[in-house]
């Protein structure tokens, strides 16, 4: 499940958000990688730090800080600086204060392990451990335009990938559809009874 919410996050709910009228994506249930980092009281003691020194060392190397525009003639690019950790090996090397002359990382007072999320709410389809994405429309968007948008989007996205499917499960445009007919048979009907 941590690939699916993975693959949903990253990749599925952009594409769902860059579709004319949608105004955003929530993944709901799935499981998700955490790192965490076991401090070592006594090591840290004796360094001289506290938990505070290590989560704002963490912090200050753990972000992507904009750059700003590079402009040559027509064109335009954007630069921005990549610092997120990629591996727990970097997170590890992390100097969090220098001693005495030497660096003391985060390894010296720590221990880091791959680990995941505690699980809130986990959804089941037929019995199968499932993720769900909820799409959000736009205010002011038409309902049933957006849906249809989506529902075409969702049959491409099944057709790239055969290992992962996703079914439609509520449309709320459905049921305007639905009172939309009804309202024009009610209001033809009602032309009709009036001549």
């Amino acid at each position: 499940l941590e690939s699916l919410t993975r693959l949903l996050e990253e990749d599925r709910a952009r594409r769902f958000e860059q579709s004319p009228g949608v105004g955003s994506s929530t993944v709901r249930g799935g499981v998700r990688r955490e790192i965490r980092i076991d401090l070592a009281r006594d090591r840290l003691a004796a360094s001289g730090l506290t938990t505070l020194d290590v989560r704002d060392a963490v912090a200050a190397a753990n972000v992507t800080l904009p750059g700003g525009n590079v402009k040559s003639g027509t064109s335009a690019l954007y630069l921005r600086s990549l610092g997120e950790y990629r591996s727990l090996d970097e997170i590890r090397r992390t100097v969090v204060a220098v001693r005495d002359g030497y660096p003391v990382r985060i390894g010296d007072v720590a221990r880091g392990h791959d680990a995941y999320q505690d699980i809130s709410n986990l959804g089941e389809v037929n019995g199968v451990p499932s993720v769900a994405l909820r799409i959000q429309k736009q205010s002011g968007a038409n309902t049933v335009a957006v849906a249809e948008r989506i529902r075409r989007e969702v049959e491409r996205l099944n057709d790239e990938r055969a290992a992962v499917h996703l079914p439609l499960f509520s449309a709320q445009s459905e049921f305007l559809a639905q009172s939309i007919a009804s309202v024009r048979r009610s209001a033809l009907w009602g032309s009709l009874l009036a001549v």
